[in-house]
């Protein structure tokens, strides 16, 4: 029997995994994805496995070990689509596998990289991210999680075959099962999303968030991705105008996606990508000033939705049919890069 690695665990129970299939409305999606897919895995039921498409045979691999030299191929591929300046460095990626924080604090969330490896061992696409607990005002530990997305990237040489997706469907699986070992429902997926990748998005479940406006026009929920680099003395961000306006995609699974869900996430986006920890600071004044910056977006984000009123969530098919049909749209359009 295949062991089953969660974070620093091992499940060596098959039953885990039968009960996260039963109680995880998540996994309702993965049985979707899968019989959609063009490809057939070697084990259906696990997230390391080989895929294989009109005789193209690739390997999923999930990243356990902090000093493993996939990593670097990792990072490579990374800075190859987004640039150097764009990503963290490659021993931020180490650290975040072995849930350690840039200041060399445990971080409550692993940081988990999925690969997908052509035939010679190459490294052609990888999907990463983390399980993250969805809180209260008062920071409340609950029993609801979403699996945030970060990246999810293929070679330039294999993009539209299909792998990101694939790698997709392995992280869905693994958080399915590490939120049924600790007792949680993964509630949630959810990313920040450019208009370019919406598409593919789209494809595996996830739509993007509105709420409709008194006179009827749909208005997009405006979200923007503050700084990752924190100057030391001063508690700001190391560069101007870093923060970057996105596209929040979030997918419900069998349940409404509410208002009070969209604030919950970004809070936990929030919480792991942007805060750092006190000590990452060398006066108590700028953590207070890092704090402070993280917080305002916090709250203009909570501000521009009236949580009393639903959220809708919406395709860029299910978008055009409404505009087709009269529907107005007021579209966060600073997240792509317009004036």
């Amino acid at each position: 029997m295949e062991k089953i690695r969660l974070s620093n665990e091992t499940a060596e129970d098959q039953a885990v995994l039968e009960q996260a299939k039963e109680n995880q409305e998540s996994w309702e999606r993965v049985s979707q994805l899968q019989k959609e897919s063009l490809f057939i895995r070697s084990n259906a039921d696990h997230w390391n496995t080989t895929i294989e498409r009109e005789g193209q045979k690739f390997s999923i691999e999930l990243i356990t070990d902090p000093k493993s030299p996939d990593i670097s191929q990792v990072q490579e591929l990374f800075e190859s689509v987004f640039g150097s300046e764009e990503v963290d460095p490659e021993e931020i990626l180490r650290q975040g596998i072995e849930g350690i924080t840039s200041s060399g604090e445990p971080d409550e969330v692993l940081y988990k990289i999925f690969t997908v490896k052509n035939s010679t061992g190459k490294v052609v696409s990888v999907v990463s991210g983390g399980v993250l607990n969805l809180r209260d005002k008062k920071d409340t530990i609950s029993d609801r999680n979403v699996l945030m997305i970060a990246y999810a990237v293929t070679d330039p040489s294999t993009r539209m075959s299909g792998l990101a997706r694939e790698a997709y469907i392995s992280s869905l699986m693994e958080a399915s099962v590490q939120s049924e070992m600790g007792g949680q429902k993964l509630d949630k997926a959810a990313g920040e999303c450019t208009y370019t990748s919406e598409k593919f998005w789209n494809r595996v479940g996830w739509k993007r968030t509105y709420q409709e406006e008194t006179d009827g026009t749909f208005r997009e929920m405006a979200y923007i991705q503050p700084a990752l680099d924190f100057n030391e003395d001063t508690g700001l961000p190391v560069e101007e105008n870093s923060e970057a306006p996105e596209h929040l995609m979030i997918d419900g699974f069998k349940s409404e996606v509410t208002s009070k869900d969209a604030v919950a996430i970004v809070q936990a986006f929030y919480r792991w990508c942007n805060r750092w920890p006190k000590d990452a600071f060398k006066s108590d004044e700028a953590y207070r000033a890092h704090i402070e910056y993280i917080d305002a977006f916090f709250e203009e984000f909570r501000s521009q939705i009236d949580q009393e009123k639903p959220l809708i969530s919406l395709t860029k098919e299910e978008r055009d049919r409404k505009i087709a049909s009269g529907v107005k749209f007021l579209e966060y359009s600073e997240a792509d890069n317009k004036e």
